[in-house]
């Protein structure tokens, strides 16, 4: 199995509700193309502020969840302790 295409890591994002339609077709638009290198595609999302770091990070490495809690989608850690950690979220 190769390494993933920014068009499959785009579509894997949309599947899980990091983002949406209007999010993607602009991203595309900006790039020109859907045939970019994946470094590329993320650095936009990124910039866009479509993503943070957290969540584009968790996708490329293949993670499916502890994207949301609840209604919540997590940005980024802010910290962790013992028991707990805490995330940036809307």
């Amino acid at each position: 199995m190769g390494k993933p295409t920014a068009e499959k890591i785009a579509q894997r994002a949309f599947n899980l509700e990091l983002l949406n339609e209007r999010q993607l077709q602009e991203a595309w638009a900006t790039l020109g193309s859907r045939d970019v290198a994946v470094d590329k595609l993320l650095h936009l999302i990124v910039r866009r502020e479509f993503l943070t770091n957290h969540p584009v990070e968790r996708r490329v490495h293949g993670e499916r969840s502890g994207f949301f809690s609840g209604d919540y989608k997590a940005l980024h850690p802010v910290g962790t302790a013992t028991f707990a950690s805490v995330y940036r979220a809307m």
